[in-house]
């Protein structure tokens, strides 16, 4: 076999499981964190556009069905509960802006934990008075990558700060 049919071969029967790439030589290599923080980047963005597009699935689909959201006074609510609150959110009059910061990632096989930031900007110009609502969010999430990729099963919220400014 020429060498570069062996490469193909090889590449051919690779396979990801889990966080690792089975190799068809039998080796396997796990994500690296700087892999898993890119792909948490994107799976954050995705995540974003949907919610400012309104599409509640594609919003959802970052968390995991079993995901519990812990707020930092300790108030906790399951993935359906959050869900619902999302929704009446996104049927409102007004939208805003999300926008996720991944700061730092550990890796163990197909789990992952990793410090977010978030930063949510709405505007209610129609309210008398019209104002601006900011909401700043520090969290640990939990992750696990699944056939479908990497998906949230608990946040918990360090730090978040609300800020209301009349316009």
């Amino acid at each position: 076999m020429k060498p570069s049919m062996k490469h193909a071969v090889k590449t051919v029967s690779a396979l990801f499981v889990g966080g690792l790439l089975f190799l068809g030589d039998g080796t396997a290599r796990a994500d690296t964190p700087a892999q898993v923080q890119q792909a948490l980047r994107l799976v954050c963005d995705r995540s974003a556009a949907s919610y400012s597009r309104r599409d509640l699935a594609g919003y959802m689909a970052m968390y995991a069905p079993n995901c519990i959201i812990t707020s930092a006074s300790g108030k906790s609510a399951t993935f359906l509960q959050f869900q619902a609150g999302t929704a009446r959110e996104i049927a409102g009059k007004t939208m805003g802006v999300t926008r996720y910061t991944v700061q730092y990632v550990t890796v163990q096989g197909d789990r992952a934990q990793a410090r977010i930031t978030r930063h949510f900007v709405k505007h209610f110009p129609t309210h008398k008075p019209a104002y601006t609502f900011t909401y700043d969010v520090v969290e640990n999430a939990s992750w696990i990558k699944q056939p479908t990729g990497w998906r949230m099963t608990a946040v918990q919220m360090l730090r978040d700060v609300q800020t209301y400014q009349r316009n």
